[in-house]
């Protein structure tokens, strides 16, 4: 950290789309030169001190998240112990504190809750867009179902914008690294008047494939293309009415998704029973014949609207407009076979939100009343191709050649909540808050089987049968809310203890049969949690914890059964410790750490693990199994970051800067069948920055280095069986973290 006094200055006024507000108190004397800074949040949708809120969270300015070399969640997990990360078939399976699993068809959502600037972002793909030039980021865990309300069973992420500064102002980036990767970015700050600020910014990449493909004229695989724009521009319309515009647009085109096999034994069954093909296990080589690669397209928009009725009376306006489109190619099989089935998927998610809130502050407290509206219209289509039909009869017509499935929905959701904060005594808060919501989900599912061979046709091709074609309504009411108190022992430590409750939505599942098979049912989940946050050691040692259990109802659970992906709902209790701390050694030396301790597991949940060996023998297909205690995916046992960053100015005025972020995971499951094919082991992720800025602060050079061990680390895993009834042991495919990637960076300041 730099000597006093370095400010990095944000408008506190912003709610929920502000950037972290940094400020440093300065002193004469060495000891209380380098204390930690203040961070100034907005999770309780009002500007506080992270050390003030009853909430465990994570925080990070726009320098901190330069120097973690934070551009997307994957990236967040790595510095965040209480966050997992996976990514299947193009979609982000993200969770908080083992709660949390996306959807590959992408039929639901996720159950952490991810904003940009306050707007809820809904479609699983779109969290994966990149998220550049960041003026802040918080990460709220455990429920939210008070102020943030939808799909907020494992927390929230809201990425902030930069806030355009009163100066010209700018700056450009230049960078090169492994892979053949390049990139540039840069942006302005152009005040148009001392009452009109503006800022623009642009970010491109382009990076080459790193996964080797062995099909002759097959297309290696894990290259990047991605170009996107950022435009803010801040208004006080007059003394009392202050306008925010956020724009963010984009577009990305992936080598992916390639779910590698993971398993020998099933693929080496099938070279011997049908025709020669080839598969490669190795995480950085396939073996694949179809095409395969993402394209995404992004807009995201918001107005945010404050106006000060009185000195402490605010009306807030935050409205949002999302138009998201991905089309996704990918090899079902993942092998040579040609091929059993190749999938290119388009999904169409456009979204409107808007919320008003009335907040205010008394002699004893603060309080809030909002009103929130969210409508989605989404369009997903799904055309399979099965090339090989002989591998799929069906007795009495011919063989199974694919079929086309298209769900549209039109899902609606209005939302009143309160929230409030009361003084008991000087030093004793209750705080707590009611959420009330209804929602419809009205949709159209259509399913066309194609078959060739037909008998009774005389063997005639591309015969088509409907097999579904409904119309669906779900209706649901919900009542969330929590209930706390927060009591300041001195200026330097606070305790809270909190009950709260979070709720997702039900829905109806894209690639599962007809009717009452494909609907799912809500998930709630009821947190008791108690917590303290601390100042230590004169103020250099920030030392926070917290303790936590969930009574995890009806969470939603992808199942893969032949060809068929339903939704299944079952019971699961987690509960888990947090520790963390950031201590200022010296001024310009710190040391950050961080662990989890969690033990998440199913209580109530029956499934069938299709791409496991026939359980009972001489049964033919898979039996139903009883997963009770069984662990969550994605919860490693312990998780725990170490960062250390060290700062030096020199005496004419230029600065060296270090920083090296470390990971330590013990294993976790990635399926709910606790089997050793879906195990990830215990690993260790490394990420290093070193940089120097010249004296005049114009010019940056930096060096980088991501997973410099070159850990192979299995993110998630699907069921690819084909084989339901059969008896024969399905095929598991994997998604894998990137290799070490390396490169350098310079950038000029204007």
């Amino acid at each position: 950290m730099r000597k006093c006094c370095y400010v990095s200055r944000q408008s506190s006024r912003v709610l929920l789309m502000a950037t972290l507000m940094i400020g440093v108190t300065c002193s004469a004397t060495g000891a209380e030169s380098f204390v930690i800074e203040e961070i100034v949040v907005t999770a309780q949708k009002r500007a506080e001190s992270i050390q003030d809120v009853p909430i465990a969270m994570d925080a990070f300015g726009a320098e901190e998240i330069q120097s973690r070399q934070i551009v997307s969640i994957a990236d967040l997990a790595a510095v965040s112990p209480s966050l997992s990360f996976g990514e299947l078939a193009a979609t982000a399976q993200i969770s908080i504190r083992g709660v949390g699993f996306g959807f590959i068809t992408g039929s639901g959502e996720s159950s952490v809750a991810v904003h940009s600037d306050g707007v809820y972002i809904s479609s699983p793909g779109a969290l994966l867009f990149a998220q550049t030039d960041l003026g802040g980021l918080e990460l709220l865990r455990g429920p939210q179902g008070t102020l943030w309300g939808r799909n907020v069973t494992g927390g929230v992420i809201n990425f902030i914008s930069p806030t355009p500064s009163d100066q010209l102002s700018g700056a450009i980036k230049l960078g090169r690294g492994n892979y053949q990767a390049q990139a540039i970015s840069g942006h302005v700050n152009l005040p148009v008047s001392d009452a009109v600020r503006t800022r623009f910014s642009v970010d491109y990449m382009d990076r080459d494939d790193y996964i080797e493909n062995s099909f002759p004229g097959g297309s290696d695989l894990g290259d990047v293309r991605r170009v996107s724009g950022r435009f803010a521009m801040d208004i006080d319309a007059t003394d009392k009415l202050t306008l925010e515009v956020r724009v963010l647009a984009g577009e990305d085109e992936v080598g992916g998704p390639f779910h590698d096999p993971i398993d020998n034994a099933p693929l080496t069954t099938l070279q011997a029973i049908f025709l020669p093909f080839d598969f490669d296990p190795d995480p950085r080589q396939g073996a694949v014949n179809a095409a395969i690669g993402t394209e995404s397209e992004m807009f995201l928009g918001s107005i945010r609207a404050e106006y000060a009725l009185r000195e402490n009376i605010t009306l807030t306006s935050i409205t949002g407009y999302i138009d998201f489109e991905n089309t996704i190619s990918f090899d079902v099989d993942n092998t040579t076979i040609n091929a059993i089935f190749t999938d290119r998927r388009k999904n169409i998610s456009e979204t409107f939100s808007q919320e008003f809130n009335l907040s205010g502050n008394y002699n004893r407290g603060s309080w809030l009343l909002g009103a929130y509206y969210f409508r989605e219209e989404k369009d997903v289509t799904i055309p399979v191709l099965n090339a090989t039909p002989a591998l799929l009869p069906i007795p009495g017509l011919g063989s199974f050649a694919g079929f086309d499935i298209d769900i549209k929905e039109d899902y609606e959701t209005i939302a009143f909540f309160t929230d409030a904060t009361f003084d008991l005594t000087e030093k004793m808060q209750m705080f707590g808050g009611l959420r009330y919501l209804d929602e419809e989900r009205d949709g159209s599912y259509l399913r066309v089987d194609t078959i060739d061979d037909v008998v009774f046709l005389g063997g005639a091709d591309g015969v088509r049968f409907t097999t579904c074609d409904e119309d669906y309504l779900l209706e649901d009411e919900k009542i969330s809310g929590r209930l706390g108190i927060k009591y300041q022992w001195a200026e330097t430590l606070m305790t809270y203890a909190q009950a709260s409750t979070g709720y997702k939505s039900g829905g109806y599942a894209t690639l599962a049969s007809c009717g009452a098979a494909a609907r799912y049912d809500p998930e709630t989940l009821k947190a008791i949690e108690v917590g303290f946050k601390s100042y230590l050691v004169d103020g250099r040692l920030r030392l926070n914890g917290a303790a936590f259990f969930y009574d995890y109802a009806d969470l939603q659970v992808e199942q893969v059964i032949g060809i068929a992906v339903l939704v299944a709902n079952g019971d699961a209790e987690v509960k888990g410790l947090e520790l963390s701390a950031l201590y200022h050694i010296t001024d310009g030396f710190q040391l950050e750490a961080g662990v989890t301790w969690l033990d998440a597991q199913y209580t109530d949940f029956f499934s069938i693990d299709t791409a496991g060996p026939t359980i009972v023998p001489g049964v033919p297909g898979q039996a139903l199994q009883n997963l009770s205690g069984n662990p969550l995916p994605r919860s490693p046992e312990w998780k725990a970051t170490i960062g250390v960053q060290y700062e030096r100015i020199a005496n004419n005025g230029s600065v060296l800067f270090a920083r090296l972020d470390s990971l330590f995971s013990t294993s976790y499951q990635t399926r709910e069948f606790d089997e050793p094919r879906d195990e990830q082991g215990s690993y260790q992720n490394v990420n290093l920055i070193a940089s120097y800025t010249s004296p005049d602060s114009n010019w940056t050079l930096s060096l980088w280095g991501k997973n410099l061990t070159d850990e192979e680390v299995l993110l998630s895993t699907v069921d690819t069986s084909l084989f339901a009834g059969s008896g024969f042991q399905g095929i598991v495919g994997g998604t894998w973290n990137l290799p070490r990637t390396y490169g350098a960076d310079i950038q000029y300041r204007f």
